[in-house]
């Protein structure tokens, strides 16, 4: 069964590595946003790729893609970890006419080390803490324990409720 796997590339390489997965035969997205005028991952270095680890054999060939530094691993074996659909959904329903995700703005001021918790989409219900607001002024990081580790996360501050 296909599902959804994350890639991380090279600097500023998100475009060319997935035209180059592309080519190869594999469904890519790569979720973008403008920022003053201008197209920008959405999630700098990374870009979803979408196949079958267990059906399709030459998925092992991604990792040689031009642009592409791994394919995101959390197991002991390197087997690539997939994404939820439910993120892959969530991040797609939130696309414009022109495929662009629409960014939503903070709802409140959190500092830097004040406790939050996620309020909608894929993560709800999870706290973390508030590390630092974007420039964008619509995004923002927060520090999440996730699989057992701690997990710096970026997301729209819409999402974000001060505890």
């Amino acid at each position: 069964m296909k599902r959804w796997f994350v890639v991380y590339t090279k600097p500023k390489k998100e475009w060319w590595a997935e035209d180059n997965i592309n080519r190869m035969g594999f469904e890519t997205f790569l979720p973008r946003y403008e920022r003053m005028g201008m197209e920008r991952p959405l999630f700098p270095r990374y870009l979803f790729v979408r196949f079958d680890p267990e059906g399709d054999p030459s998925w092992p060939s991604i990792r040689y893609a031009r642009g592409v530094v791994r394919i995101v691993s959390f197991h002991e074996n390197g087997r690539p970890t997939p994404v939820p659909q439910r993120v892959i959904e969530e991040i797609k329903g939130r696309q414009d006419e022109r495929g662009l995700v629409r960014l939503g703005k903070l709802p409140s001021e959190p500092k830097e080390g004040d406790p939050v918790r996620i309020i909608d989409g894929p993560l709800r219900g999870l706290e973390g803490i508030f590390l630092e607001d974007l420039k964008d002024g619509e995004r923002v990081i927060i520090l999440l324990s996730l699989m057992g580790r701690q997990v710096k996360v970026t997301l729209e501050g819409e999402l974000l409720d001060s505890r």
